[in-house]
C-alpha cells in the first residue's frame, strides 16, 4: 500500500511531497501554462470591447471601442474592424498602433463615427513611423483628434507616420496640434504612397527639426517650397 502522506491522497510522497509539487508546477508553467500565457498576451481580446460588438474580422460586425480599455486593446487587435462610438481621452503615453517592422502594419479599419478622441501625447523622438498609427495600410475615417502632442524621428504625423499602398486616411480632423520629427513630417501623415488617399483637415504646426529629403505628407514638399 502506497504511503499516505500529510498532503492528502494526491501526494502520497510523505516529507518530499512540497517539494514535487514544486517541480511539478515548475515544469507546468515552462510547457504548458507559459506558452498559454504567451498566446493569449498576444490575441485580441474582444471582451474589452461595447456590449454589441462583432468579432471585428467582418467590417459589419466591428469592435465597439467605447472606453479607455478598447483604446489599450487596439496594438493587439491591427487586424481588425473597429467602430469608435464615444468621445474618448488617449491614454499616455501612447504607442502607435501598428508599429512597423517589429509589429506589422494596421491591416484593418478604424471609424471614427465622427467622435474625438483628445490629448494624444507620444514622444518617441528616436523612432520612425510614429502617430496615432505607425504603419498603415488599412484604413482611419471620420475622426476627430484634439490637443495633439507626437514627436518622432522619421515619417511623423498626427494619424499615421506612414501610409503604404493600400492604406487610406479619409475625413479626419486634428485640432490644436504639434507634430515634430526630423524628416517626412506631416501633417495627417509623415509619408503617404498616395497623397490622394489622405483627406481632411489639420488646424497646428509641424516642426521639422532636420533636414531630409521627404518632408510632408506626399514626400514633395518642404519648408523651402
Amino acid at each position: 500500500m502506497a504511503e499516505r502522506g500529510p498532503y492528502g491522497p494526491l501526494l502520497p510522497l510523505g516529507r518530499r511531497g512540497p517539494t514535487v509539487a514544486l517541480s511539478i508546477l515548475v515544469v507546468l508553467a515552462a510547457v504548458g501554462v507559459g506558452t498559454v500565457l504567451l498566446v493569449t498576451g498576444t490575441d485580441c481580446r474582444t471582451d474589452r470591447f461595447g456590449p454589441g460588438s462583432g468579432d471585428g474580422r467582418d467590417p459589419a460586425r466591428p469592435l465597439l471601442v467605447h472606453a479607455t480599455p478598447a483604446l489599450d486593446e487596439l496594438p493587439r487587435c491591427a487586424d481588425r474592424h473597429l467602430r469608435q462610438v464615444a468621445d474618448l481621452a488617449v491614454p499616455n503615453p501612447w504607442t502607435p498602433v501598428g508599429a512597423g517592422a517589429s509589429d506589422g502594419a494596421f491591416t484593418g479599419s478604424y471609424d471614427g463615427g465622427g467622435h474625438r478622441l483628445t490629448g494624444l501625447r507620444t514622444f518617441l523622438p528616436g523612432s520612425d513611423d510614429v502617430g496615432l498609427f505607425g504603419v498603415l495600410t488599412g484604413e482611419v475615417r471620420d475622426l476627430v483628434l484634439e490637443d495633439v502632442v507626437v514627436v518622432g524621428r522619421d515619417r511623423v504625423g498626427a494619424v499615421a507616420g506612414d501610409v503604404r499602398p493600400g492604406g487610406r486616411v479619409t475625413d479626419v480632423v486634428v485640432r490644436d496640434a504639434r507634430i515634430e520629427g526630423a524628416a517626412a513630417v506631416g501633417e495627417l501623415a509623415g509619408r503617404a504612397a498616395d497623397p490622394t488617399a489622405v483627406t481632411g483637415r489639420f488646424d497646428g504646426a509641424t516642426v521639422a527639426r532636420g533636414t531630409g529629403p521627404e518632408v510632408g505628407v506626399d514626400d514633395a514638399t518642404s519648408d523651402d517650397d
